[in-house]
């Protein structure tokens, strides 16, 4: 017969969970196993009448045990990895459209929030994310470049217009420099110039050195070759106007190719 205490009625089914618990885990268990639909309708009912009171409950509760949730949580992640990577899988493939339609709508609501949040953690975790993604490329790299092509071929028009208005807006910007290209190996020099974004000019050093392709200077893809991309360093020796005319771009080159040269710097570039 129930207590018309309330405390006395929660003491007493305490108790009684206390001595009985593995027989009332067994058969809640088999009760939702038996009846899905049902206990989720009671669980929706129930949040939805307390939702706030529940929500301030689980917030109070997850700041008094932080520390233990969360590795309570790492730990049983861990141990299931397998398992909730198929999970998510299948939801995903099954969902694939919504969840697009979903992520894209939220990304247009909350853009500059989304980036400053991102842009916030890449700060503070710079290096452990640049691990955590070489680790991740290296482990799934056919996947990884399978995903990439696949995702450029079903954006192809809509990836090649963005680019194409970022390096407009970027060179209307980004100020043409004279830079210097520096082999530590050798104490060797490049000078050059360009009206582009630098970190463009440099990405199209890199890329015409790692195919073997560099035209630029005598014997650097040679010294590239023996030494590595590590014992390269690129550089901005001067700032000019983003319109500066080539002329002005070329005076400036030559100046400090004579520079160097007045310095007995040695130099990569091909002197008339």
């Amino acid at each position: 017969m129930p207590y018309k205490d309330p405390e006395a009625n929660r003491a007493c089914q305490k108790k009684y969970y206390e001595k009985n618990k593995e027989k009332v885990k067994a058969r809640r268990k088999k009760y939702k196993e038996e009846n899905p639909e049902k206990v989720r309708a009671s669980n929706k009912k129930y949040y939805e009448k307390n939702r706030e009171k529940i929500r301030a409950k689980d917030k109070k509760y997850h700041e008094e045990n932080r520390e233990a949730r969360n590795a309570y949580t790492k730990k049983w992640q861990e141990e299931n990895k397998e398992e909730i990577r198929a999970k998510k899988k299948k939801y995903y493939e099954e969902n694939r459209e919504e969840i697009r339609a979903k992520r894209k709508k939220y990304v247009q609501e909350n853009r500059e929030e989304i980036r400053a949040s991102n842009k916030k953690r890449y700060e503070e975790n710079r290096e452990q994310l640049l691990a955590q993604q070489k680790k991740y490329y290296k482990e799934n790299r056919e996947q990884v470049l399978a995903q990439q092509k696949d995702h450029y071929e079903e954006n192809r028009e809509q990836l090649l217009t963005r680019e194409k208005k970022y390096q407009i807006k970027k060179a209307k910007t980004e100020p043409s420099v004279v830079y210097m290209i520096e082999c530590k190996a050798t104490n060797k020099y490049y000078i050059g110039q360009t009206s582009k974004w630098f970190t463009n000019r440099v990405n199209n050093h890199k890329w015409s050195f790692k195919r073997n392709k560099n035209s630029h200077g005598i014997g650097m893809q040679e010294d590239y070759n023996k030494y590595g991309p590590d014992a390269f360093e690129y550089s901005i020796l001067k700032e000019l106007d983003p319109q500066a005319p080539k002329e002005e771009l070329l005076r400036e080159e030559k100046n400090y190719i004579i520079k160097f040269i007045k310095e007995d710097k040695e130099l990569y570039n091909r002197l008339n």
